[in-house]
């Protein structure tokens, strides 16, 4: 509850500051808010969620991309939102085939290629050049592919197993296992 009450305070103090964040190169003014789009690629299109509440008063924030695993979508990471909401631009998407996704067509090739390259021109769309990727599952395997064909795009990778898939979710859990348990007890579960 904590936490949904923090995010919802920082969506609060967002809506108050200024929607502006400074100039780009052009001297345009970057504008900071929730952006939902899909992208169009050649086989179909992909949804993303950026999540940028960030403070404005934070210099150039990070990125991280979450690639969730099979038979999930973007809400496997939603109560990470709130947490790391305010330090990083939170990048969410469903990969080909589901969620919000299209679905590829019957004669689709799927190959790891093909998982980077939508990865990556999720992370381009969403202007994210170098970021940090957490992959879930098959995410994680597509984020170890990602690692060898375009190494100079990630700051860090993380990958977690299928089979702990309750624990991506639940990050008060882990929070509170820290917290007793300091990071012996993350190690031990």
């Amino acid at each position: 509850m904590v936490a949904i009450v923090g995010f919802a305070v920082v969506i609060l103090v967002v809506a108050l500051l200024p929607e502006t964040r400074g100039k780009d190169a052009g001297g345009s003014t970057t504008e900071r808010r929730f952006i939902v789009p899909m992208i169009e690629t050649g086989s179909g299109a992909l949804y993303y969620d950026l999540c940028d509440v960030v403070p404005a008063w934070v210099d150039n924030p990070q990125t991280i991309v979450f690639h969730h695993g099979i038979a999930a979508n973007t809400h496997i990471w939603a109560q990470w939102l709130p947490v790391l909401a305010t330090r990083y631009r939170l990048l969410r998407f469903d990969m080909r085939g589901f969620g919000k996704s299209a679905q590829p067509l019957r004669d689709y090739r799927w190959s790891f290629e093909g998982l980077v390259d939508d990865l990556l021109k999720v992370a381009d769309a969403a202007g994210a050049g170098r970021f940090h990727l957490v992959g879930e599952s098959i995410g994680g395997t597509v984020a170890l592919a990602c690692a060898l064909a375009a190494p100079r795009r990630l700051l860090s990778h993380a990958l977690q197993r299928r089979r702990a898939r309750r624990l991506v979710a639940n990050v008060k859990g882990w929070r509170d296992v820290l917290a007793q348990e300091g990071q012996t007890g993350w190690r031990g579960n």
